[in-house]
C-alpha cells in the first residue's frame, strides 16, 4: 500500500509516504539533525519503514550513516527511532537487513571500525541495541543474503558470494552457523528457487565459470552438484535459470567452442548428466547473448550475428535443434524482452536506425509468431525511447520513457488491442524515473 519517496541531497531533507490506494502523501517527520536521507525502503513484510540518512556529502563512508525504522500505523503513522547497534560504540550499522511485523525481530550486521571483526545479529525491533550475535566474523565480514520466506532460517555469505551459511531462527536460542556450500574459486552469484527450495550457484573469475545446484531444506542443505563442462557456463544476467516447472535448468556454455555461447538443457533432477543443446547449429562467428522463459514450454534467446543480424529466437524445450526469429527485419534488439507470465507476448527495446530506439511488441501465442509490431512509429522521429516497463503479468500496457532533447516524458502504449502511445507527463514536467505499481 505504501511507497516511500525522499528528496536528497537537497536542504533540508524531507520523507513522504505515498498512500498507493488514495494516491496521496503525507510527511514523515525526520529527526532534526538529519542532513542527508541515503536509502529508505520498506521491511519485506511492509510492516516498517527503513531509513539510512548520513551527512550531505554523498559519498560519505558506512561508518558515518545512522539507521532508523518506525512501525506504520494504519493511516501511514510513523515516529522514526534510530537504531543502536549491540556490539557498541567501536562498532557501526553496516546493513538493516530486515524486520520482521509478525515475529517482532530485527536483523543488521556491525563492523568494527578498525575492520578487524563483523557480526550478525538479530533483536526485537522495539530494542535492537540488545540483539543477541548470531555469528561473528574476523576479516572479511558476513553479509546477510536473506531471510527465508517463512522466517526460520537466514542465509549469509561473505562479500564474494564464494561460499555460504546458515542459521535456523525459528528456534530459541537459534541454533549455530552451518555450511550450505564450501567456499569456491573466484566470485559467486546465486539464483534462488521462488519457493527457497534449491538454489543455483556460479562461481568463476571471468565470462565462463562453474554452475552447480543444491536443494535447500531450511538450515539443512543437499550436495554441491555440478551442472555442465566446468569453467565454460557463462556469467553474465539472465544465462542461466529453470525452466517454467522446474523439470530443466537451462544455461549457456561454450564447451563445444571457445567464445561461442550456445543453450543448453540437463533434467534438474540429474543435473550431472550430458547437456541437450536446445538452439539449432549457429551462423559463422554467432553467438548467444541472453535467455529469457517464455511460457512452460519455450524459450527466448537473443541471437548475436555479425552477418545475419542480431535477433531474439524462440525455441522449444520438447523439440531441441530448432527456433524461429521472432524479431522483425532489420531490428536491433536492445536488452531483454519482458515476458507475460504465459509467455504469449512479450515487449523490447530495438533500433531500426542506429542510434535511435524503439518499442516492439511480440506476439508468441501461435505456434508461428505474428510479425513484430514497432509500438512507437506514431511518435515523431526526434523522440527516442530510454527505458520502460511493462505492466501486468499479462502485459496489457507499457510505459515507457521518451528522450525529447535534453528532457524526459512520460508515455503509455495500451497493448490490449494495440494502439497509439499516450503521453501521460503534464507540460513542464520532466521525467527523473518511474516506478510502475502492479495491481
Amino acid at each position: 500500500r505504501w511507497s516511500p519517496v525522499y528528496s536528497a541531497p537537497e536542504d533540508p531533507a524531507q520523507l513522504w509516504l505515498v498512500d498507493l490506494q488514495a494516491m496521496t502523501p503525507h510527511e514523515v517527520p525526520l529527526p532534526p539533525d538529519v542532513e542527508r536521507v541515503d536509502q529508505v525502503r520498506l521491511s519485506s513484510d511492509g510492516t516498517h519503514l527503513i531509513v539510512r540518512v548520513g551527512p550531505t556529502d554523498i559519498y560519505s563512508p558506512l561508518e558515518d550513516m545512522t539507521y532508523y525504522v518506525c512501525p506504520l500505523g494504519p493511516q501511514g503513522e510513523c515516529a522514526l527511532e534510530r537504531v543502536e547497534p549491540a556490539t557498541g560504540p567501536t562498532t557501526y550499522i553496516s546493513w538493516l537487513a530486515d524486520i520482521s511485523g509478525a515475529s517482532g525481530r530485527i536483523w543488521y550486521e556491525t563492523q568494527a571500525l578498525d575492520l578487524s571483526a563483523s557480526y550478525i545479529l538479530q533483536g526485537d525491533v522495539a530494542a535492537p541495541e540488545a540483539a543477541a550475535v548470531l555469528a561473528s566474523f574476523a576479516g572479511d565480514p558476513g553479509w546477510i543474503e536473506r531471510i527465508s520466506l517463512d522466517g526460520s532460517t537466514l542465509y549469509f555469505t561473505n562479500p564474494a558470494r564464494s561460499t555460504m551459511g546458515a542459521i535456523d531462527i525459528g528456534v530459541d536460542p537459534p541454533g549455530a552457523p552451518v555450511e550450505v556450500f564450501p567456499p569456491l574459486t573466484g566470485t559467486g552469484h546465486l539464483t534462488w528457487a521462488d519457493d527457497e527450495s534449491a538454489l543455483l550457484v556460479w562461481n568463476g573469475d571471468g565470462p565462463g565459470g562453474d554452475l552447480h545446484q543444491i536443494a535447500l531444506d531450511g538450515a539443512s542443505a543437499g550436495p554441491l552438484q555440478t551442472i555442465g563442462s566446468p569453467g565454460h557456463v557463462r556469467r553474465n544476467f539472465d544465462t542461466f535459470t529453470w525452466s517454467a516447472d522446474r523439470a530443466s535448468i537451462l544455461f549457456l556454455s561454450d564447451h563445444e567452442a571457445p567464445d561461442v555461447w550456445q543453450l543448453y538443457a540437463v533434467d534438474s533432477a540429474a543435473p550431472g548428466g550430458p547437456p541437450t543443446r536446445i538452439n539449432p547449429p549457429l551462423p559463422k562467428d554467432a553467438t548467444l547473448k541472453t535467455l529469457a522463459l517464455a511460457g512452460a514450454d519455450h524459450v527466448l534467446y537473443a541471437l548475436s550475428d555479425p552477418w545475419g543480424g542480431d535477433g531474439y529466437f524462440r525455441a522449444r524445450l520438447d523439440t531441441p535443434g530448432a527456433a524461429e526469429r521472432v524479431t522483425g527485419d532489420g531490428v536491433q534488439p536492445i536488452g531483454q524482452p519482458v515476458v507475460s507470465a504465459d509467455g504469449t507476448r512479450a515487449v523490447h527495446l530495438g533500433e531500426m536506425t542506429p542510434g535511435h530506439s524503439d518499442l516492439f511488441l511480440l506476439d508468441l501465442g501461435g505456434e508461428a509468431p505474428d510479425a513484430a509490431m514497432n509500438l512507437t512509429f506514431w511518435l515523431p522521429l526526434e523522440l527516442e525511447v530510454s527505458h520502460f516497463r511493462a505492466l501486468g503479468t499479462d502485459v496489457a500496457d507499457a510505459v515507457f520513457s521518451v528522450q525529447d532533447g535534453d528532457d524526459f516524458r512520460l508515455y503509455m502504449a495500451p497493448l490490449s488491442p494495440v494502439g497509439a502511445p499516450v503521453r501521460i507527463s503534464e507540460d513542464g514536467e520532466a521525467e527523473h524515473s518511474f516506478f510502475v505499481v502492479q495491481p
